[in-house]
């Protein structure tokens, strides 16, 4: 009887570890996503004075480069990358965060890298 307890126990943990684990995997793509969608708007919002007036909605792209990464890296998990890619008409961003599994570790679960890609154009109204 110790033998099957001692497997019922072992087994209870590792499915436990597993739904911890991936939670805060989740929480950790979330996380990323949340802060490429708040970066690419932020850097559709910084448009071209000179164009806006013309009637033409276009972006500033040196602005929206920079508003865009400053925003990203505020908002990702420390450690994050934080890549923009601007142009007159759309700004594009990709956050790259990698997620350390703490409790599967002995079981040979190693980093897993979490991407997340997200556009944002200006738009009127």
């Amino acid at each position: 009887m110790l033998p099957m307890f001692g497997a019922l126990v072992f087994t209870s943990f590792v499915m436990v570890a597993l739904v911890v684990e991936l939670a805060l995997l989740g929480s950790a793509y979330r996380s990323a996503a949340a802060a490429a969608d708040a970066a690419a708007e932020a850097g559709a919002a910084m448009l071209a004075e000179d164009r806006a007036y013309a009637g033409e909605l276009a972006v500033d792209v040196v602005r929206a480069r920079d508003e865009s990464t400053v925003v990203g890296t505020a908002l990702a998990r420390g450690g994050a990358v934080v890549d923009v890619d601007a142009t007159a008409l759309e700004v594009c961003v990709t956050v790259r965060d990698r997620y350390l599994p703490a409790t599967l570790g002995f079981l040979g679960a190693s980093g897993i890298d979490v991407v997340v890609s997200t556009c944002a154009e200006p738009r009127a109204g």
